[in-house]
Protein backbone atom coordinates (compact mmCIF):
# COMPACT_ATOMS: atom_id res chain seq x y z
CA UNK A 1 0.00 0.00 0.00
CA UNK A 2 3.01 2.30 -0.07
CA UNK A 3 1.96 4.07 -3.27
CA UNK A 4 -1.79 3.97 -2.80
CA UNK A 5 -3.98 7.04 -2.53
CA UNK A 6 -4.63 5.98 1.09
CA UNK A 7 -1.05 6.93 1.89
CA UNK A 8 -1.02 9.93 -0.42
CA UNK A 9 -3.92 11.56 1.42
CA UNK A 10 -3.13 10.30 4.91
CA UNK A 11 -6.08 7.92 4.99
CA UNK A 12 -3.78 5.11 6.07
CA UNK A 13 -4.33 6.67 9.48
CA UNK A 14 -7.42 4.48 9.67
CA UNK A 15 -7.15 1.94 6.88
CA UNK A 16 -3.54 1.41 5.89
CA UNK A 17 -1.72 1.25 9.21
CA UNK A 18 0.24 -1.95 9.61
CA UNK A 19 -1.50 -2.67 12.90
CA UNK A 20 -4.00 -1.22 15.36
CA UNK A 21 -1.31 0.19 17.65
CA UNK A 22 0.21 2.17 14.79
CA UNK A 23 -3.21 3.48 13.81
CA UNK A 24 -4.02 4.42 17.43
CA UNK A 25 -0.68 6.22 17.81
CA UNK A 26 -1.30 8.24 14.67
CA UNK A 27 -4.76 9.25 15.85
CA UNK A 28 -3.56 10.14 19.37
CA UNK A 29 -1.26 12.74 17.84
CA UNK A 30 -4.16 14.24 15.86
CA UNK A 31 -7.01 16.62 16.67
CA UNK A 32 -9.45 16.41 19.57
CA UNK A 33 -12.12 14.91 17.33
CA UNK A 34 -9.69 12.20 16.22
CA UNK A 35 -8.81 11.45 19.86
CA UNK A 36 -12.54 11.26 20.68
CA UNK A 37 -13.01 8.82 17.83
CA UNK A 38 -10.04 6.82 19.09
CA UNK A 39 -11.63 6.41 22.49
CA UNK A 40 -14.73 5.05 20.78
CA UNK A 41 -12.62 2.73 18.61
CA UNK A 42 -10.76 1.38 21.67
CA UNK A 43 -13.97 0.69 23.53
CA UNK A 44 -15.67 -2.47 22.36
CA UNK A 45 -18.23 -2.36 25.15
CA UNK A 46 -21.46 -0.43 25.15
CA UNK A 47 -21.41 2.74 27.21
CA UNK A 48 -23.82 5.63 27.51
CA UNK A 49 -20.92 8.08 27.24
CA UNK A 50 -19.77 6.66 23.90
CA UNK A 51 -23.36 6.70 22.57
CA UNK A 52 -23.72 10.35 23.60
CA UNK A 53 -20.43 11.12 21.85
CA UNK A 54 -21.65 9.37 18.71
CA UNK A 55 -24.83 11.45 18.73
CA UNK A 56 -22.71 14.58 19.22
CA UNK A 57 -20.64 13.70 16.14
CA UNK A 58 -23.83 13.13 14.15
CA UNK A 59 -25.25 16.45 15.36
CA UNK A 60 -22.04 18.23 14.39
CA UNK A 61 -22.31 16.69 10.93
CA UNK A 62 -25.90 17.84 10.47
CA UNK A 63 -25.09 21.32 11.76
CA UNK A 64 -22.05 21.62 9.46
CA UNK A 65 -24.13 20.42 6.54
CA UNK A 66 -26.78 23.07 7.21
CA UNK A 67 -24.21 25.86 7.55
CA UNK A 68 -21.91 24.99 4.65
CA UNK A 69 -24.14 23.63 1.91
CA UNK A 70 -26.33 25.97 -0.12
CA UNK A 71 -28.75 23.21 -1.10
CA UNK A 72 -29.28 22.39 2.57
CA UNK A 73 -30.75 25.84 3.13
CA UNK A 74 -33.14 25.35 0.18
CA UNK A 75 -34.21 21.98 1.58
CA UNK A 76 -34.59 23.53 5.03
CA UNK A 77 -36.88 26.29 3.72
CA UNK A 78 -38.91 23.76 1.72
CA UNK A 79 -39.19 21.54 4.80
CA UNK A 80 -40.48 24.44 6.92
CA UNK A 81 -42.97 25.43 4.19
CA UNK A 82 -44.30 21.88 3.80
CA UNK A 83 -44.62 21.31 7.56
CA UNK A 84 -46.37 24.67 7.96
CA UNK A 85 -48.78 23.85 5.12
CA UNK A 86 -49.39 20.43 6.67
CA UNK A 87 -50.30 21.99 10.02
CA UNK A 88 -52.57 24.57 8.37
CA UNK A 89 -54.41 22.00 6.26
CA UNK A 90 -54.81 19.43 9.06
CA UNK A 91 -53.17 16.38 7.50
CA UNK A 92 -54.17 12.91 8.68
CA UNK A 93 -51.68 10.58 10.34
CA UNK A 94 -51.14 8.65 7.11
CA UNK A 95 -50.58 11.86 5.14
CA UNK A 96 -48.04 13.04 7.72
CA UNK A 97 -46.21 9.73 7.42
CA UNK A 98 -46.00 10.10 3.64
CA UNK A 99 -44.84 13.73 3.88
CA UNK A 100 -42.25 13.07 6.60
CA UNK A 101 -40.84 10.03 4.78
CA UNK A 102 -40.57 12.12 1.61
CA UNK A 103 -38.80 14.93 3.45
CA UNK A 104 -36.43 12.45 5.07
CA UNK A 105 -35.70 10.77 1.74
CA UNK A 106 -34.71 14.10 0.17
CA UNK A 107 -32.52 15.09 3.16
CA UNK A 108 -30.74 11.73 3.26
CA UNK A 109 -30.03 11.68 -0.48
CA UNK A 110 -28.76 15.27 -0.36
CA UNK A 111 -26.45 14.45 2.55
CA UNK A 112 -25.12 11.32 0.81
CA UNK A 113 -24.64 13.31 -2.39
CA UNK A 114 -22.66 15.93 -0.46
CA UNK A 115 -20.50 13.23 1.16
CA UNK A 116 -19.81 11.61 -2.20
CA UNK A 117 -18.88 14.95 -3.78
CA UNK A 118 -16.62 16.02 -0.90
CA UNK A 119 -14.88 12.65 -0.76
CA UNK A 120 -14.27 12.62 -4.50
CA UNK A 121 -13.01 16.22 -4.47
CA UNK A 122 -10.60 15.25 -1.69
CA UNK A 123 -9.33 12.08 -3.33
CA UNK A 124 -9.18 13.27 -6.94
CA UNK A 125 -9.23 17.05 -7.37
CA UNK A 126 -9.68 18.27 -10.91
CA UNK A 127 -11.81 17.00 -13.76
CA UNK A 128 -12.08 13.31 -14.63
CA UNK A 129 -14.76 11.89 -16.94
CA UNK A 130 -15.38 8.83 -14.75
CA UNK A 131 -15.68 10.97 -11.63
CA UNK A 132 -18.11 13.27 -13.43
CA UNK A 133 -20.32 10.25 -14.01
CA UNK A 134 -20.27 9.35 -10.28
CA UNK A 135 -21.11 12.91 -9.24
CA UNK A 136 -23.86 13.18 -11.86
CA UNK A 137 -25.48 9.94 -10.72
CA UNK A 138 -25.34 11.06 -7.07
CA UNK A 139 -26.93 14.39 -7.99
CA UNK A 140 -29.49 12.52 -10.06
CA UNK A 141 -30.46 10.50 -6.97
CA UNK A 142 -31.27 13.77 -5.19
CA UNK A 143 -33.34 14.91 -8.15
CA UNK A 144 -35.29 11.63 -8.20
CA UNK A 145 -35.93 11.90 -4.45
CA UNK A 146 -37.07 15.52 -4.83
CA UNK A 147 -39.41 14.68 -7.73
CA UNK A 148 -40.93 11.77 -5.81
CA UNK A 149 -41.38 14.07 -2.79
CA UNK A 150 -43.02 16.67 -5.03
CA UNK A 151 -45.41 14.05 -6.45
CA UNK A 152 -46.32 12.85 -2.95
CA UNK A 153 -46.79 16.46 -1.83
CA UNK A 154 -49.14 17.16 -4.73
CA UNK A 155 -51.12 13.98 -4.07
CA UNK A 156 -51.46 14.87 -0.38
CA UNK A 157 -52.01 18.64 -0.57
CA UNK A 158 -54.15 19.17 -3.69
CA UNK A 159 -57.31 17.64 -2.19
CA UNK A 160 -56.85 19.75 0.96
CA UNK A 161 -56.33 22.95 -1.01
CA UNK A 162 -59.21 22.39 -3.47
CA UNK A 163 -61.92 21.37 -1.01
Amino acid sequence: MKNSWFNKYGLNLYFGASNKIESYNRIENGSRAERDKLSIMKSNQFSIQSRIRSFRFAGEGIFSFLLKEHNAMLHFMATIAVITLGVLTGLSLGEWMAILLSIGMVWVTEMFNTCIEKLIDFIAPGYHQKIKFIKDVAAGAVLVAALVALAIGLIVFIPHLLY
